[in-house]
């Protein structure tokens, strides 16, 4: 298989893709496996089908019925919950599949869609023309097929080598490109003008710093050396201070001491005389009761003598 048959047909896609077919499961999001048809018609994978038939908590086996995920209509489960396959999307989803599967195994994926972000190889890209048209602007949108069959049905759509082949640019586009690279060009001046004034400014703006850092580092070495000093000269002034403060209180101390001293030696020496004085009649007291003792006793004798006569 070349490379070029590789890319599904776009009329052969849309006839694979019935108008009442989703390839999406209701239930998991997710491709459909082993499709499964509801009596409503909405489709679902086997296995999500039955999960939700075995959780479903109105199902009993007596009434044996569900209602749609997407609908909500009841239907009736068949015997042994064998819902009706759908072969013909079973068949299309199992030959997208092989593609899907060669594809993946033959190249590596490039780009991606610009309306789904899902990785498609480069060969498969599309551009919707019928919407390129009316957009008519620079921007191209590069499609996958997929989105191309849902969202595109009915428009002329091109490989983006063919579209580029045979969109060739008008004079207005050729106009737009080449104002668009004069454009280009002034901003990048423009933007390189800018940078060299900012790289200007940020020297000029460090200089500045440094010069301001310098300054105020002097004025601080000047300032921390006169409270140094200012310091210096308060403490030896505040030493002269205390110093005349205790001179004078020891002036004051020795004259009310030299005041009181004359005061206190008169008083002193009053105290002595007295005591003296005290002294001398104690003394004088002692010498004269001996000797009256003596006379009395002398009385006494004599009188004793005298008497027998």
């Amino acid at each position: 298989m070349t490379q070029h048959e590789l890319v599904p047909d776009l009329f052969q896609l849309e006839n694979l893709i019935s108008n009442d077919f989703s390839f999406d499961c209701p239930i998991c999001s997710e491709l459909l496996e082993e499709p499964k048809k509801l009596f409503c018609g909405h489709i679902f994978c086997e296995k999500c089908l039955a999960n939700f038939v075995k959780n479903f908590s109105y199902y009993t086996l007596n009434t044996r019925k569900i209602s749609c995920p997407e609908c909500g209509r009841s239907n009736n489960v068949p015997k042994n919950e064998d819902f009706p396959s759908v072969n013909k999307m079973k068949d299309n989803l199992e030959k997208m599949r092989a593609q899907a599967s060669e594809l993946k195994t033959t190249y590596r994926p490039k780009c991606k869609c610009s309306a789904c972000s899902a990785l498609i190889f480069a060969e498969q890209l599309l551009v919707c023309q019928t919407c390129q048209d009316l957009k008519n602007d620079l921007e191209i949108n590069k499609l996958c097929p997929m989105c191309v069959v849902k969202k595109h049905k009915g428009h002329i759509a091109l490989k983006v080598s063919d579209f580029f082949a045979s969109t060739p640019l008008s004079n207005s586009n050729k106009n737009t490109m080449e104002m668009m690279k004069s454009l280009m060009k002034e901003l990048t001046n423009t933007n390189n003008s800018t940078l060299s004034q900012i790289r200007n400014s940020k020297m000029k703006l460090q200089t500045l710093l440094d010069e301001t850092i310098q300054m105020y580092s002097g004025k601080l070495e000047k300032i921390t050396q006169s409270v140094a000093d200012n310091t210096f000269c308060f403490t030896k002034k505040l030493q002269k201070q205390v110093h005349s403060t205790l001179l004078m209180r020891r002036f004051l101390l020795n004259l009310t001491i030299s005041n009181f001293l004359p005061g206190i030696k008169k008083s002193v020496n009053s105290l002595c005389e007295l005591l003296d004085l005290y002294r001398n009649e104690l003394i004088s007291a002692s010498t004269k009761e001996p000797n009256s003792s003596a006379k009395t006793k002398t009385d006494n004798v004599g009188g004793q003598s005298s008497s027998p006569s």
